[in-house]
């Protein structure tokens, strides 16, 4: 009788874990179908606008680092240039300023502001993702606005390793409206 119980312990235990597991797979499908996806390129671009916040997800099948840089000049001058990678299994995901038309500085180093909150990154199967969250108007001057229901100019990049100054290998440009 012992082993019958423990047995339907374990047994309801399996079909709880699974309920469970169920349950949170319909959360994040429902959760991932409140963002918009832009392909190109081969760059995978997740967003949404949430309480004046930009949610952000960007993908691109390198084992190095990925930018995204929004609101650019000539090149990435001006631009607020969000660059990440998966290193060692840790996330590094840094808020940059473009200080000319191929130069981009860390904003605390120019006097400006990290405004990047929620940030995660992966490497699997040789694509990077890093995810982030950034005030729509953080008040930093390094970071500019982005303007909700207004087009945006972005530029995707990627580098073939985790070094944020190595040249990128992939560049990609779009406007969206977020």
């Amino acid at each position: 009788m012992k082993k019958f119980l423990i047995l339907l312990l374990i047994v309801n235990g399996m079909v709880f874990a699974k309920k469970e597991k169920d349950g949170l797979a319909i959360i994040r499908d429902s959760f991932e179908s409140l963002f918009k996806n832009v392909v190109v390129k081969k760059f995978t671009f997740s967003y949404r606008v949430k309480d004046n916040n930009l949610i952000a997800k960007l993908s691109y099948k390198t084992t190095g680092w990925v930018a995204i840089a929004f609101n650019p000049g000539k090149k990435l001058k001006d631009a607020n240039i969000i660059i990440g990678c998966n290193k060692n299994g840790h996330t590094i995901i840094q808020d940059h300023f473009g200080t000319d038309a191929f130069k981009f500085l860390p904003d605390t180093t120019i006097s400006g502001t990290n405004d990047l909150t929620e940030i995660y990154s992966r490497e699997k199967e040789g694509v990077t993702t890093i995810g982030f969250t950034i005030p729509l108007n953080s008040g930093d001057a390094k970071d500019g606005i982005i303007r909700s229901l207004q087009e945006t100019k972005v530029i995707f990049l990627a580098g073939e390793n985790d070094d944020f100054y190595s040249p990128h290998v992939a560049l990609a440009k779009k406007k969206i409206v977020f």
